[in-house]
């Protein structure tokens, strides 16, 4: 959304407003292979973003040996975005993605024109832009956890997988990672 307010000074000053409002929100949650005790492919994906900005702006009136203009400008952002994955295998874990931000912009600024004649000008300007931001990413992949089962020959025990573990034999370097694993107290 926007809005723009203009107002003209009985001494020719242009006062400009622009007012802008920005709002999103996106959440998809697909289930796309479920089946089993465990959640096994559920995935959810979303975005929640607003923004709120204002600027004013004073303009003299043109066609003087001066003109300048002059004005200040907020802008106010929020964004919390995620993507999580719940996968029921060793290969590919559990995973959560959290991104959050949130900032503040504050500027001035101005410019003055002196008309040197009609084909020159020389014109001077400045800005200062002040910018806060407070932001927040988080990956995690999350852990398994199996149970030795006595059918196969073990004791019954739950074991933490770490990350990255792969309970799949692989090759012999891998595989005897996974012994070592089993064999450790929890």
């Amino acid at each position: 959304s926007l809005m723009n307010l203009n107002y003209v000074f009985d001494n020719g000053i242009a006062l400009d407003s622009i007012t802008g409002y920005s709002y999103t929100k996106f959440h998809n949650t697909p289930h796309n292979s479920g089946g089993g005790a465990f959640s096994t492919n559920a995935r959810s994906r979303g975005e929640f973003f607003s923004q709120w900005s204002q600027e004013l702006r004073f303009t003299s009136p043109s066609g003087g040996d001066f003109e300048w203009m002059g004005g200040v400008y907020w802008q106010d952002i929020s964004l919390q975005a995620w993507s999580d994955a719940y996968r029921s295998n060793t290969r590919n874990p559990l995973r959560f993605t959290r991104t959050q931000d949130d900032s503040t912009w504050v500027s001035a600024f101005a410019t003055i024109t002196y008309n040197i004649n009609e084909q020159f000008s020389l014109d001077v300007g400045a800005r200062y832009t002040d910018v806060k931001k407070d932001g927040i990413g988080q990956n995690r992949v999350g852990e398994y956890y199996v149970r030795d089962e006595i059918e196969a020959g073990g004791d019954g025990r739950i074991y933490r997988l770490p990350y990255g573990a792969d309970a799949t034999g692989g090759n012999g370097a891998r595989r005897a990672e996974w012994q070592r694993f089993l064999t450790e107290e929890p």
